[in-house]
């Protein structure tokens, strides 16, 4: 009974290896990087500067990556801004909470949205539209991680390498200012493969301001600050989201930690009843006018307050990042008060903390 031979196994076997090697190399001059992989190269060729210090308010990822805000074609602006899919974002416009929606445009593509509420949440809807009175509404993109458009993170209709984007950035969590990009696609055929890119930072502390009492020394509150707010950093990304009591240092005295609780419960009842707000929720300055109102007031959102010993006196210590309402800075206030006093505490020093990118690392994926 004869044998059958395959066509390849007729191939000499140099040849096969030559063909297979032309084939696979072919494919590989085809298959470009993802616009990620692209977008991650870029970046790590960003100056530390380009984080700290934007040169550009779309951030270090521009000129890679550009929006593309379009509100100089007004007929087609208020032509699409009366679609009941549009009227159906906005965020009670009217009443203050939203702007109405903005635009966005990238060819037939456009992105229409709207930003309000106390945690700037952003409402959006997609539609192609190639000429006058014609809309089609496009289904939202499917991202490859899903997040929230609310506290700083916000998704925008761009450009990345010349290719139209959905790209979804902003910070990673509640805290820190980690970032992530998350890109997706567009052409004639619908929305292409979601990818995203990661930007996690390293962070130093640096004293940015001290300031005390008349005839107290600072030094001791300067070195104390530092890992004060070193131990605060990291109950943040910790048991911060567990609700966790936050302490540090040596413990104060049983009638120093009373008093100090005390005047907390006393402060967190008239602050509920609408009285005005005590001293401590207030960084010290004593007399001093701050350059400004937003680096130098407690943000409520991650205020804490708790009793120490240092140096063989008790201190109750109120810590957060400055800023206003949800609303944090990367500066770290810091106010040390002693007991006593015709409103139960004194403050005697004001300390704040500069917390910075020292670098960052860059990462793409899917």
């Amino acid at each position: 009974m004869g044998t059958r031979v395959s066509a390849a196994q007729q191939i000499p076997r140099s040849c096969f290896v030559i063909v297979i090697a032309f084939i696979c190399n072919s494919q590989s001059a085809d298959a470009s990087p993802s616009i990620c992989d692209r977008l991650a190269t870029e970046l790590r060729q960003r100056p530390l500067s380009a984080w700290t210090l934007p040169q550009h308010p779309e951030g270090a990822a521009w000129p890679a990556l550009r929006f593309a805000p379009d509100r100089a074609n007004s007929a087609k602006y208020g032509e699409l801004s009366k679609l009941p899919q549009v009227k159906g974002i906005t965020m009670m416009s009217g009443l203050g909470v939203g702007a109405g929606p903005a635009m966005d445009r990238v060819g037939d593509l456009y992105e229409l949205y709207d930003i309000g509420g106390s945690a700037h949440c952003e409402m959006l809807t997609f539609i192609r539209s190639r000429r006058t009175g014609e809309a089609q509404t496009v289904p939202a993109p499917i991202m490859a991680h899903p997040r929230q458009l609310c506290d700083g993170v916000a998704g925008r209709l761009g450009q990345a390498f010349g290719i139209t984007v959905y790209a979804e950035y902003g910070p990673i969590g509640p805290e820190g200012d980690d970032e992530a990009y998350d890109l997706i696609p567009w052409s004639s055929a619908g929305w292409g493969q979601p990818c995203a890119v990661r930007v996690k930072h390293a962070h130093r502390l640096r004293l940015a301001e001290l300031t005390c009492a008349a005839s107290v020394d600072c030094r001791s509150y300067a070195t104390s600050a530092l890992e004060l707010a070193s131990a605060y950093v990291n109950y943040r990304a910790d048991g911060f989201h567990r609700h966790e009591p936050f302490r540090f240092g040596a413990r104060a005295s049983p009638a120093a930690a009373a008093a100090a609780l005390g005047y907390w419960e006393r402060l967190r009842s008239a602050q509920s009843d609408g009285a005005a707000d005590l001293a401590v929720t207030h960084w010290p300055v004593f007399g001093r006018v701050p350059r400004d109102d937003y680096d130098h007031t407690y943000s409520p959102a991650g205020f804490r307050f708790f009793s120490m010993s240092m140096e063989h006196t008790d201190y109750a210590v109120g810590i957060g990042y400055a800023g206003y309402g949800w609303n944090e800075s990367n500066q770290i206030l810091i106010g040390y008060y002693q007991m006593g006093g015709p409103d139960g505490l004194i403050p005697v020093a004001g300390v704040a903390i500069r917390r910075e990118i020292a670098g960052s690392e860059i990462q793409s994926g899917y």
